[in-house]
């Protein structure tokens, strides 16, 4: 589920402030905005923070500033993420992330927010095999659908690392709303997938 902006046009600056801890400050035109709305620029910052063995740590950004330069468009998206590794092959990862935008649509404002929990597994430097727990509120009907609902999905999945550039990730998913139905061009509120996808590194 897609809660968070996806890409970001602008500049940002990188301080490691010491071995633990990094700090991030820069200004964007708004999110998923390339070539439109050049005046709309917001701010982003944020910090992360990890221990000396880098086995726990936490990471904390927001974007603020407005999204159109037309119309009143603020728009107020912070996440949050903590990691920690219950072993040397077992790894927990809790996500957060709210946003509060106006006229998000139609004139309409709008409020979105999510928990995501991520539990994997190294099997060998290979392979590695991990679940996925997340629930997504839609305040205001203005994300996924035209009424507000919950969306939840849980997810098994397996990643693959033939070499250092590439990796291969099949997973099996199953998706339910709570309020509307979305799948299915509006006749279900559930619905199985099955996946694969590749992450090309360069």
């Amino acid at each position: 589920m897609k809660s968070s902006p996806f890409t970001f046009s602008g500049a940002l600056t990188s301080y490691q402030v010491n071995d633990t801890l990094t700090v991030q400050a820069g200004a964007v035109t708004g999110p998923d905005n390339l070539d439109q709305h050049a005046g709309a620029w917001s701010f982003t910052g944020g910090f992360s923070l990890e221990n000396q063995a880098r086995s726990r740590g936490f990471t904390f950004a927001i974007l603020d500033g407005n999204v159109d330069d037309t119309l009143p468009s603020h728009l107020t998206y912070y996440y949050s993420v903590l990691h920690q590794d219950l072993t040397s092959n077992l790894h927990y990862v809790l996500e957060h992330d709210l946003g509060h935008q106006q006229n998000a649509r139609a004139g309409q404002d709008a409020e979105w927010y999510s928990l995501v929990q991520y539990l994997t597994y190294d099997l060998n430097p290979e392979w590695s095999a991990g679940l996925r727990a997340e629930w997504f509120r839609d305040n205001n009907g203005t994300r996924f659908a035209v009424h507000p609902g919950s969306y939840y999905d849980i997810s098994a999945a397996a990643n693959w690392k033939p070499g250092k550039w590439l990796t291969i990730r099949p997973e099996l998913r199953y998706d339910w709303a709570a309020g509307p139905t979305p799948f299915d061009d509006g006749t279900h509120n559930n619905q199985l997938l099955l996946a694969i996808d590749a992450v090309l590194r360069f």
